[in-house]
């Protein structure tokens, strides 16, 4: 009902019918949400997707206030289902709404807290585990250290009235900890370049040449803490207050354990490049990678691996002051939102990465098809590399010991006030509504890059071995698709025991003195954006069926930045200053001495729609809105920065325009009796001004962007490798982020089915189903990065049952092929890696369920991703593998009662 009753055309779904499967995540919920795909990190989804748009273009609201997590799209990892009961897909805005929400807008909607009658106390309690971990008793992680890997969870709800109806309160808590593994193989191919130097047709079509293997296991330890407080208080029959509060804490540990064998070149220039001498391509192909050891550092084995803690603490407050009296409302209402990210390593007593690897080493490796990620390897030349003493031992990683502390913050304060009246006219009962807000956000960005060489005792890096653990062995099983990599029996290195050498013997470290600096003083980003807006809207009902909805919106935008000043090489070195010292490094960023430099724009938003009752059951509804999209808080506050893999200099650009966004909306809902609805809608969005990244300029276009000379800001004149520039005359390549002048439209169509059978016979009357698919399309000039991420189709939908004490829901959620990865070639050279990677359409199922033990108590369980489907990338062609991801199942069990 509330879903036909809204003035804007919005999808409305509730978070209890997910159950314990959320675990507190609200990305578990949203993959049902109708028109709504998702992006996923690690193990879990990150961001939601509108017609297949990239995440930053939907924005996310707290009943109804925007907030912010950490960047301009919202991060769906920072949010907690706690305390949520339904949540809003927002089609097209209505005037009172953020014009912000370019594609739409999530509105997470907790408990109005005057909607209950008597007090109620609800509780759960349970056990949470990974597929891989199911067994009791504790493990050996990477850190050497055992971890017991079956978490608890924990809720708890309390919601009462008080002082006769005065006083209501609503309040959550809950915990929910988790062990994962996530298993990851990448294959690397390297393709002929189609550019100048190597010109010819159909490059996608030839056999390409393995550059390296890689096998990566990730692994967390996962606490995650969230909750509410809901409070109204009812001064007067009148006045009432309302504040609502929420918080959510989450704390994680992560081993990301990269082993790799890769071919260089001669050289030991990165096989981005060129093919190594190492590789024997007479023999090899994607099936049979044979390389030989040459001498020196063509061929390796590497250790690359990452571990780290991090917290993300997000809350927000909302108090709220209305005034309802007469078919008169007001609302003065103010808010709070930040998120801070943090993440630590040697302040936990242990190293970011302490790599290592094995130079001079042969191989063959043979898998049964192109598509398989199960190689058989056998060592074929150099030292035997399951001896652990045998890494590093002909030469080191240069660099290898990192530290990598981060921190951001987005901080937003909000101030409002919504004013409506209702009244007849001419006998048509119509609202007026007028309102406006002002609100900052203040985004912070730090991280401080230090590396180490580890000399030893001796001062020979050769000489000193790294650390290595003693109880975890190297664990890669890809649920049996993984070959023979386990019998390799290769190290892993112990970041805690290579930070107890350090502390005990610092002069056995030497500092990357300069580029701990460099990255010390250009590793600071900050943006101040201020936002005033005021609208009108009308709503009237014109008839009995007819009701119409028309408003007007303005909102003024300032953003302040503050980019890293910096002198040219050529100018440092004329002032008596060597660009290669400490002394010189601080005279070229000024003493870390920033700037500002400010961006205004006021825009005005036109909003309308028609909804008409057909019948009693049958509704259309037509709407269209314009909205905005303001340009990335990356792309308007990062530094000055070159790119070695590429080998060109990255450019900030403050001066980026917004893009602006007209959406129309058609769709009719028809409920289905005797409980049920079916929805159809389509939908059109149009782009002005699309943010296109990575976009080659001259340097005199460059400084004008910057507001400064940038003269010669590759490394060392040109960067390392020469193979890399040697065509290009060592001259700078410039990229910034700049606004197309062309246009993109974005089309969409939605089907939506759900119905309880109530009307079946006997025992099947407690079956029922619910269904969507979204198919979309956009047209209009595009870079290949812009297609990343947009699916065609999607679909979810279910079965769920109850008879008797018992209930089970059977769930599925299906993506299309979509586009994940694009590689730009690079002119001066005569091969690349991959190109474009794809993901394969994939299917997840999730179950979940429970049985009533007694009228105040119930056993609940949820599995999700019940069939441990694969994650499939392919490269170019989609028989060829390019990474195989294993994010595995991950279980809960609960008791929950109410008392």
């Amino acid at each position: 009902m509330d879903q036909r009753a809204a003035n804007s055309a919005v999808t409305i779904i509730a978070a209890d019918k997910f159950g314990g499967v959320t675990m507190g995540s609200v990305g578990e919920i949203l993959k049902y949400m109708p028109g709504i795909t998702l992006e996923y990190g690690e193990t879990e989804a990150t961001g939601a997707r509108i017609g297949g748009l990239p995440a930053k273009y939907t924005t996310a609201a707290l009943d109804g206030v925007a907030i912010s997590t950490s960047g301009r799209a919202v991060d769906l990892t920072d949010l907690t289902a706690t305390g949520i009961e339904t949540i809003e897909f927002v089609h097209t805005l209505t005037a009172s709404m953020d014009a912000g929400a370019a594609a739409g807008r999530l509105n997470f909607v907790s408990r109005n807290p005057f909607s209950r009658r008597a007090r109620q106390v609800v509780w759960r309690i349970g056990l949470n585990a990974h597929g891989t971990a199911l067994d009791w008793g504790g493990a050996y992680l990477p850190d050497d250290r055992k971890h017991n890997l079956v978490f608890p969870s924990a809720a708890i709800y309390y919601g009462d009235i008080l002082l006769k109806r005065r006083l209501s309160i609503e309040t959550h808590l809950s915990y929910d900890g988790s062990y994962d593994r996530v298993e990851q193989h990448v294959i690397n191919y390297a393709y002929r370049n189609p550019g100048a130097v190597n010109p010819h047709d159909g490059y996608l079509g030839d056999e390409p040449v393995i550059v390296n293997l890689r096998w990566r296991p990730y692994l967390r330890l996962l606490n995650r803490y969230g909750g509410n407080l809901n409070l109204g208080y009812k001064i007067s029959r009148d006045l009432t207050l309302t504040v609502r509060g929420s918080f959510f804490l989450e704390d994680l540990e992560s081993y990301t354990l990269n082993t790799i064998l890769r071919a260089y070149l001669g050289d030991g220039t990165p096989v981005t490049y060129s093919p190594s001498a190492g590789i024997d391509r007479l023999h090899s192909t994607p099936t049979h990678w044979v390389v030989n050891g040459t001498g020196g550092s063509s061929t390796r084995l590497i250790n690359e691996y990452a571990h780290r803690k991090f917290t993300t603490f997000t809350r927000s407050v909302t108090p709220r002051l209305t005034y309802k009296r007469r078919g008169l409302s007001a609302d003065l209402y103010g808010g709070y939102a930040g998120s801070t990210k943090r993440y630590r390593d040697t302040e936990d007593g242990f190293f970011y990465a302490s790599n290592s690897y094995m130079s001079n080493v042969g191989w063959t490796a043979d898998r049964p098809s192109i598509d398989s990620p199960a190689w058989t390897l056998r060592q074929t030349g150099g030292d035997p590399w399951s001896a652990p003493e045998n890494w590093s031992k002909r030469d080191y990683y240069s660099g290898g010991i990192v530290s990598l502390p981060m921190r951001q913050s987005t901080n937003q304060y909000v101030g409002g006030l919504d004013l409506a009246h209702a009244r007849r006219i001419l006998g048509i009962p119509v609202t007026f509504k007028a309102g406006g807000l002002f609100r900052r956000n203040d985004y912070n960005y730090r991280d401080h890059v230090i590396r180490y060489n580890y000399l030893g005792p001796t001062g020979r890096p050769q000489e000193a071995p790294l650390p290595y653990s003693q109880n975890y062995l190297f664990n890669f099983s890809l649920d049996g698709k993984a070959g023979n990599i386990n019998d390799q029996n290769w190290r892993v290195d112990d970041t805690y025991a290579m930070y107890d050498i350090y502390r005990e013997h610092p002069d056995w470290f030497a500092p990357a003195v300069i580029e701990n600096l460099r990255r010390k003083l250009t590793g600071r980003r900050e943006l101040t954006e201020d936002i005033a807006a005021g609208y009108v809207e009308l709503n009237a009902r014109v008839t009995d069926r007819l009701r119409l909805n028309l408003g007007a919106r303005i909102e003024s935008t300032k953003v302040e930045t503050a980019p890293l000043l910096r002198r040219t090489d050529a100018e440092v070195i004329a002032d008596g200053y060597d660009p290669f010292t400490e002394e010189g490094l601080l005279y070229q960023y000024y003493n870390s001495r920033h700037i500002r430099r400010a961006n205004r724009y006021s825009n005005l938003f036109l909003s309308g729609g028609l909804k008409y009752d057909l019948t009693a059951n049958l509704q259309a509804r037509v709407s269209a809105s314009q909205s905005i999209m303001r340009p990335d808080y990356g792309n308007l506050a990062g530094v000055v920065n070159y790119n070695e893999t590429d080998d060109f200099t990255w450019v900030p650009n403050a001066t980026l325009k917004p893009e602006y966004m007209t959406k129309f909306y058609a769709g009719i809902n028809w409920r289905l009796h005797p409980a049920g609805t079916f929805s159809l809608y389509a939908y059109r969005m149009d782009i002005k001004n699309k943010q296109i990244r990575d976009v080659e300029i001259s340097q005199e276009e460059a400084e004008r962007i910057v507001g400064y000379p940038l003269g010669d800001t590759t490394p060392g004149g040109g960067g390392d490798d020469e193979s890399a520039t040697e065509d290009a005359g060592g001259t700078n390549i410039f990229r910034t982020a700049i606004n197309s002048a062309s246009r993109l439209s974005v089309y969409g169509l939605t089907l939506e089915y759900n119905q309880q059978l109530t009307f079946l016979p006997g025992w099947l009357r407690g079956l029922g189903v619910f269904s969507s698919a979204t198919f979309s399309t956009i047209r209009g000039v595009q870079t290949a990065s812009d297609r990343i991420g947009q699916m065609k189709k999607s679909a979810n939908g279910g079965l769920r049952y109850r008879f008797g004490r018992a209930h089970v829901q059977l769930r599925g959620t299906w993506q299309d092929d979509h586009l994940v990865a694009v590689t730009r070639p690079i002119a001066a050279n005569y091969y690349f890696l991959d190109d474009r990677r794809y993901e394969k359409a994939r299917f997840i199922v999730d179950l979940s369920g429970g049985f009533q033990l007694t009228p105040r108590c119930e056993l609940t369980f949820s599995v999700r991703n019940l069939t441990n489907t694969p994650r499939i990338w392919y490269s170019n062609t989609p028989d060829r593998l390019s990474v195989y991801w294993l994010p595995g199942t991950v279980c809960n069990v609960s008791l929950k009662g109410s008392f």
